[in-house]
Order: C-alpha cells, then structure tokens, then sequence
C-alpha cells in the first residue's frame, strides 16, 4: 500500500493533533478500535482513505468493524 500524498496527509496532522497527550491504557483492542474510528471520522467516513492513512488494507478495517458488530450483538 503506498503512503497518502501530501496533501492526503493533512488529515493525518488534524487527527495526530486531536490525540490526547497521554494515551489511555487499555486493552489493545480497544486503542485499536478508537484510533480506526477518528481515522474514519478524519476522512469524512471514506474507509479505503482511511486504511490509507493507517498504512493498512481497506479490507483489515471493514473485517475489524464486522468482529465489533458481532462482539456488540453478543
């Protein structure tokens, strides 16, 4: 996967900024979760722009967000 372009990135610096400045511990799930979600949030929803910025596969996050769903409906 090739990394944004600069212009790409600019969200990437908004979203970098918004981060508390400690991280909150917990389970790595979870710090998982949340920074896919402020990833998404950051690109106006558009997944495969997300997964671009958190240098991972489209398919990795919508995977993730299916398992959230099923851990949710338990």
């Amino acid at each position: 996967m090739s990394r944004p372009s600069p212009a790409q990135a600019l969200p990437v610096r908004a979203f970098l900024s918004s981060a508390p400045a400690a991280v909150a511990v917990g389970p790595l799930w979870r710090i998982e979760k949340d920074a896919i979600e402020r990833a998404i949030a950051a690109c106006d929803g558009n997944i495969p722009r997300a997964a671009a910025l958190l240098e991972v596969a489209p398919s990795t996050i919508y995977r993730k967000k299916q398992a959230w769903e099923e851990m949710a409906a338990r």
